[in-house]
Formats: C-alpha cells, structure tokens, sequence
C-alpha cells in the first residue's frame, strides 16, 4: 500500500489562490466583520478617547477573529471540495466553531510564543509542527485533538510547511503588521491600508488550508499500482528556498527603507503614516512644523510623542528630539490660576500613569518639586499658558532639567514638556526647535482679526 500523490508547493499555491477568487465576496464580508470593530478601536484609542464605555468593543475584538477564522477555514474547505457557502452559513460555522478555534489558537500561540523566549529557532520550529492544528480543529476527531493530528500531518510535510510560512504567510503579513504600526495617526490611511491588506492577507489562510488539505489526501493510503506519489520537497530543501526568499524580501525591505529615507525624508514618510495635525483639545488643533512629526500614544488620554525628523537623511538632528503634549481632564480642585507647585504634582501623578499604561517609557522623567516652585506666564497665540522648570533623572538615570507649559482650556488641562539641552547639545539647533514648537503651539490658538 502507498499513500496518496503528494501535491507540490506551485500547485497548493494555486489551488489555495483559486478557492480565493471563486470565494472572493464571501470572504470579505466575513472579513469586514472583524476588520472594522478593530478600527474602530484602534481610531479610538489612538485619539485618547478610549474608556471603560470602550470596553465592549475591545472584548469584542476578541471575539470576532477567532469567529472570523473558523469561519474563514470554513469557506476555504468548502471550496477545497468545489463547493461554496453563503455568508449566513459560515458565519453561524463559525460561531459554532469558536470555542475549539479558540482553544486551538490559544495553545498554538503559547507553544510558538514560548519557543519565541528560546531565542527565536525553537518558536519557528513549533509553528511548523503544529502548522496544520487550526484547520485540523475544523474536524471532529475527538481521539486525536486538533494539535495532535496537526503534529502527525506536519511529518513528511515540513519542507512544504516552511515554504508556506517564509514565502507566502510573511510577505503577505507584513504590509498589514506595517499599517498597524505606523499609520495609526493617520485613521483615512490606517482604515484604507488595514482593510486592503488585511484582504489580501487572507490569500495566505486560503494555501495554508490547501496545504493542510494535501497533507491529509498524501496521508490516506491507495492500492498499489496507482499512480506513484510524487516526491515532496524536504525539510532542508523547504528551509534553504524559504531562507533564500526571505533573505530577499528583507534586502528589498531594506533598499526600500535606505532609499525612502535618503530622497524622501524620514519626517515627510512618518507625517503620510501618522497625520499632519495633532489635537489636542477642540480649540488646540496643532499643524506639525516642517520636519516634525507625532506618535498617537494609547494612554486612554489625548496623548502624543511629537518628534524632529529631518527632512532628508542629510541633516542629522541633535537640537530637541522629542517633546511630549497631553490633553487630560481638569481637575475640579483646581482653581482658575493654577499654582506652580499644583500643577507640577498633578502633572507628575498623569505621567505616572500614563508611564504604567503605554509601553513608551524612555522619556518618563523622575522629577522633584521644590516647595518654592514659580511658574512664569508664556503667550503662545490667544491662550495664556504657564511655564515651570523640573530637575530630575530619566530613565537611563541620565540628570537634567526639563521645560514643562500647561494651560487650562475648556475643561482640559493642556501641557507638554521637553527636555532642556544639556552640555553635549547644540544649542543653537535646540533653540530653534523650541521656537518651532512655540510657533506651532501659537499657530493653533491664533485667530483671524
């Protein structure tokens, strides 16, 4: 007895590409259903409007892939036989599903996570081991169990699995790993991108289930003189082609970087990802000067980290390289002028908070609080703010002083902070920025006469 002809890596592709297209309008409403509850989120909490009323949506957000998954392998088995699902059908498969699917994945994810802590290789090798376990879990083996029968089908099939995950899952994920990390301030771009590539990416679940399929029909054993089974590709030939393209997709990554940095600018690629504007409260809409830039932080308050890019890499910065702005609410104990000592306390105690909510912490300064602390009056356009100076540490335990302004507007408290040049700093490059900053400040606060 041998077992069944094995297909080779052209022609799961293929068929995976194939159930795609004949799937196509299916596959995107079911998509859409998990895409758009996430950027929705996304938007929200990038904006500093996220709050306990936002909680749903972000439980929801955990629902929806793992319904969008059993679904999605749903549709894919169906076209797998030639057959095709309607959406009502899939999505209530899905439903059905969720539970197993999100078990399968949560033990899929601990075993590559885990192998990922022993640096790196043993991740990759349990992500393949265990490649097949989410469309085995469409099955109802219940001798077997879905990573079980994942890690018997990956035998002889891990060349194939490697080639999957390097040359069709990687240069299909990355685009949408991009999007969610630069274009969040930017939520026309972030949606666009998000939804584009986030459809494309599903090509790749579309092979990974035929690749799956294959596996099972090379498992089920036929008669002999049948056709012979074909001859798959091997583990280290499967490592060798998937190291080569992925060694090309980094180079060509890399090209891509060195030459959008050199004649683009890094500062003008960061403002198409993130936005040209920052607000900060419904009167403090800011226009970033040219050359800077400004990170949304989800702090669950207006909360951006506004940095100096040159224009092209031929000017390096080394005058003000970050300044943090916030819009948080205005404390009711507060009177109208607020005191410098005050301020400084109720300030250091949102940064706190902020510090312990968000993975940005190199910037969080240490700062200590004189009992004489002064504030002194800055106009920046019509709004009258308050200026103090802090000494204190950062984290890198480095000492300095930093420049904090905060202003009352509406019922926010506005404030931002930078740190003050020190001995290594040009000061002249620093003073400019800082007048930059000021006249961006000013700029959003003028009005016409």
């Amino acid at each position: 007895m041998e077992n069944a002809k094995r297909s080779g890596f052209w022609e799961i592709v293929k068929k995976g590409v194939s159930i795609y297209i004949k799937n196509i309008w299916v596959i995107i409403a079911i998509d859409l259903v998990a895409m758009i509850p996430q950027i929705l989120y996304t938007y929200l909490s990038m904006g500093g409007k996220a709050s306990f009323r936002t909680l749903p949506l972000g439980l929801l957000n955990i629902f929806l892939p793992v319904l969008n998954l059993g679904a999605l392998f749903f549709i894919f088995a169906a076209g797998y036989r030639g057959e095709t699902v309607d959406f009502k059908t899939a999505f209530m498969k899905g439903l059905k599903m969720w539970p197993r699917m999100f078990v399968v994945a949560l033990l899929y994810g601990l075993a590559t996570g885990l192998g990922m802590l022993l640096l790196i290789v043993p991740g990759v090798i349990f992500a393949a081991k265990y490649f097949f376990a989410i469309p085995a879990a469409l099955e109802e083996d219940k001798t077997e169990g879905p990573m079980g029968r994942g890690a018997k089908l990956s035998k002889g099939n891990m060349g194939l699995i490697y080639l999957v995950m390097f040359c069709v899952y990687l240069p299909l994920m990355l685009p949408v790993s991009f999007i969610a990390l630069a274009a969040t301030g930017n939520p026309l771009l972030f949606a666009a991108g998000f939804i584009v590539f986030g459809l494309i990416s599903t090509i790749a679940q579309a092979v990974h289930y035929a690749a799956y399929a294959g596996a099972v029909e090379a498992a089920v054993p036929v008669e002999s003189g049948q056709e012979a089974p074909k001859k798959q590709i091997g583990v280290l030939g499967g490592c060798l082609i998937a190291a080569a393209v992925t060694a090309v997709i980094i180079a060509a990554i890399a090209g891509g970087v060195y030459y959008a940095y050199k004649y683009v600018g890094f500062g003008r690629i960061m403002r198409m990802c993130t936005g040209s504007t920052m607000k900060l409260t419904t009167e403090i809409v800011c226009t970033y000067p040219d050359g800077w830039y400004g990170l949304p932080i989800n702090s669950g308050h207006t909360s951006f980290m506004v940095m100096h890019g040159a224009i092209t890499g031929d000017k390096e910065n080394i005058g003000m390289p970050v300044a943090f702005f916030r819009a948080v609410p205005f404390p009711q104990e507060f009177s109208l002028n607020l005191k410098a000592v005050d301020a400084a306390g109720y300030i250091i105690d949102m940064e706190k908070e902020i510090a312990d909510s968000t993975s940005i912490q190199d910037h969080t300064p240490h700062w200590d609080v004189p009992s004489g602390l002064r504030s002194e009056e800055v106009k920046l356009g019509t709004l009258k703010w308050r200026r103090i100076e802090l000494d204190g540490t950062d984290d890198d335990g480095e000492k300095g002083q930093w420049r904090i302004l905060y202003a009352r507007q509406g019922g926010k408290l506005a404030y931002f902070y930078y740190k003050s040049p020190d001995k290594k700093t040009d000061m002249e490059l620093y003073a400019a920025d800082e007048k930059e900053i000021y006249g961006m400040v000013a700029a959003a606060t003028e009005r016409p006469e």
